[in-house]
């Protein structure tokens, strides 16, 4: 018999129930990633390659690292990017919960203010960084599509001082990607160099 140990990558929100003191779960639908697995020796059963078993548990198997990689990196700067962003303005503007989103949809809430910067951000940023360090804008835009339903669930549920925790150190491991992506193909584009490869 063999034994492969593979490399994955989880994401699935689970936070608590109100009045549950965390010991009640509440859980968002399924994403479209809830589990990666990196499967390059094609060691995994055959019926878990099956596109319809994949789409009901939400699970990709990828078969190289790269995609892996790949994936990693559309989590880190789309998903945990933008709630990174948007849960400090949050916090200051006294909501303290993702599902502030989900209570006041008046165009002009604190809430749709909220969205409104983090679609912008996506979509002036992230989405053109991402482009320019070679992922395709199909897979970011359907990851972000995955990414801002899921927010605007109601019981996505996260709150934004579990967000801000460590915020200097997640910022830079969420946004950074971004910023050093803007940099460098703003440096490509208008031939100069790049302050980041000194």
């Amino acid at each position: 018999s063999k034994i492969a140990f593979l490399n994955t990558m989880v994401d699935r929100i689970t936070s608590s129930r109100p009045n549950s003191n965390g010991l009640v779960p509440l859980c968002e639908p399924l994403p479209m990633k809830a589990l990666v697995i990196c499967d390059p020796g094609r060691d995994l059963p055959s019926w878990m390659s099956h596109d319809e078993i994949q789409s009901k548990f939400g699970v990709k198997i990828r078969h190289s690292s790269k995609e892996l990689d790949c994936d990693i990196a559309l989590k880190l700067r789309v998903a945990n990017g933008t709630h990174t962003a948007v849960a400090h303005i949050m916090a200051l503007s006294s909501l303290v919960n993702t599902e502030a989103f989900c209570d006041d949809p008046s165009p002009t809430s604190p809430a749709a203010t909220i969205l409104a910067y983090v679609d912008s951000l996506y979509q002036s940023q992230i989405l053109p960084a991402a482009v320019s360090d070679g992922t395709s804008a199909e897979e970011t835009e359907t990851t972000w599509a995955d990414w801002r339903q899921r927010l605007l669930h109601p019981k996505f549920g996260l709150s934004t001082f579990f967000i801000t925790q460590n915020g200097a150190a997640k910022c830079g491991i969420r946004l950074g990607p971004t910023i050093k992506g803007l940099i460098n193909a703003s440096a490509e584009t208008n031939k100069r160099e790049n302050p980041l490869s000194v």
